[in-house]
């Protein structure tokens, strides 16, 4: 089979927006365009809700992430869901396109799940993700590490996203020898659907508290709250503060060198 190949394209945040989570996901699915009969590899698999649409365009599909309860809701839906990390995946030559939806940026040995997409990829297959991007939710993050600073905590290590530059990922994907087809950073304004107090209890907050005693938890989250309502901005309509994402969007080739 002869594939034709042409000049990468790198584009830079600026240059694309998109208006909603559902667009991105959409966009995913675009870059990956599952074929009948294919075997995908979904890392980071979450409750399976991709996996689940990829299996329904035909598809052989194999499931992974390292959540217990992740898996078992993805099994419900009839999925082939694995336990397993995405830094140490297993399989070897087996897949026509690994994917990966907003999942990524929570493995911080990233050269790791490149090498093991690699791996796992017939040649010519192809690797497709979409994960936050540098200076994604820059603002959140920036509260929640002034609030532990006036308590004395330097809590820069306990950021728990690896969020690369658009660069910076393109050069990972090719020192493993992948052809980057194209690779694009983007920022959409998603209004919060659950109050600011809510959304920052939840998965958002968890790795910076770890460092606190439970008894100063409610004051921490409170100094929290109040300065993330003085600096975000509100959605007119329905008063819900609004939350900057920052994403990165690639699809790449395992090709044999040339």
């Amino acid at each position: 089979m002869q594939i034709s190949i042409a000049e990468s394209r790198v584009i830079p945040f600026k240059n694309w927006t998109i208006d909603s989570a559902d667009e991105q996901n959409d966009n995913i699915l675009n870059r990956l365009k599952p074929v009948l009969g294919e075997k995908i590899l979904v890392v980071g698999c979450a409750d399976g809700a991709m996996a689940k649409i990829i299996k329904d365009r035909g598809c052989s599909v194999v499931a992974v992430d390292n959540n217990v309860a992740m898996i078992e809701q993805a099994r419900d839906k009839g999925l082939d869901a694995r336990l397993m990390n995405g830094e140490n995946l297993i399989f070897e030559n087996e897949f026509d396109a690994v994917v990966s939806y907003s999942a990524l940026h929570w493995m911080r040995h990233p050269d790791k799940v490149i090498a093991g997409a690699w791996k796992s990829l017939k040649m010519g297959g192809r690797f497709v993700g979409e994960m936050g991007a540098y200076g994604n939710i820059n603002k959140v993050i920036s509260i929640f590490l002034k609030t532990l600073e006036k308590r004395g905590i330097n809590a820069f290590y306990l950021i728990p996203w690896y969020f690369p530059s658009v660069q910076d990922y393109n050069k990972r994907l090719k020192n493993k020898g992948f052809f980057v087809q194209n690779i694009e950073e983007a920022m959409y304004l998603q209004p919060l659907d659950i109050p600011v107090s809510q959304w920052i209890r939840g998965k958002i907050g968890e790795a910076f508290v770890s460092v606190l005693p439970k008894h100063e938890l409610e004051n921490f989250y409170t100094e929290v709250e109040k300065n993330l309502n003085e600096i975000l901005p509100i959605e007119e309509k329905t008063k819900q503060k609004i939350i900057e994402y920052r994403t990165l969007a690639f699809d790449a080739l395992k090709l044999p060198e040339i």
